[in-house]
């Protein structure tokens, strides 16, 4: 019981940072009330309601964001392509796909390679 409860808990937490790395930084709260400029720095500190839009999470999520930089859009890749879970969907895609299809899937695997 206390193990499902742990599993439950990491995958709530893995699930909220994967939304928050995903969630460009001019779509947060905190951008939009002013705290952090659009590469995540932060401007100014929150004061009275403005507290709960700039957490310690949303902190490391923009200084992980900063840090990776380009790869992050590589790791979106990724994680679509790890994502599929057929293995005839990767191959559909590779030979029956359209050919923007064709081409996209080829270039995301690319740049995984690279990353590699």
């Amino acid at each position: 019981m206390l193990k499902s409860k742990i599993q439950d808990q990491d995958a709530l937490a893995s699930y909220i940072l994967v939304k928050k790395l995903m969630m460009p930084i001019n779509k947060t709260p905190a951008y939009r009330l002013g705290l952090v400029n659009d590469s995540g720095m932060v401007v100014r500190e929150p004061k009275g309601d403005e507290i709960n839009s700039l957490t310690v999470l949303d902190r490391l999520v923009f200084k992980i964001k900063r840090l990776l930089g380009v790869r992050l859009t590589s790791l979106y890749s990724f994680l679509y392509v790890q994502s599929m879970a057929s293995p005839n969907l990767y191959t559909n895609l590779v030979t029956l796909g359209t050919p923007s299809q064709r081409a996209e899937t080829k270039r995301i695997l690319n740049t995984i390679k690279k990353i590699k």
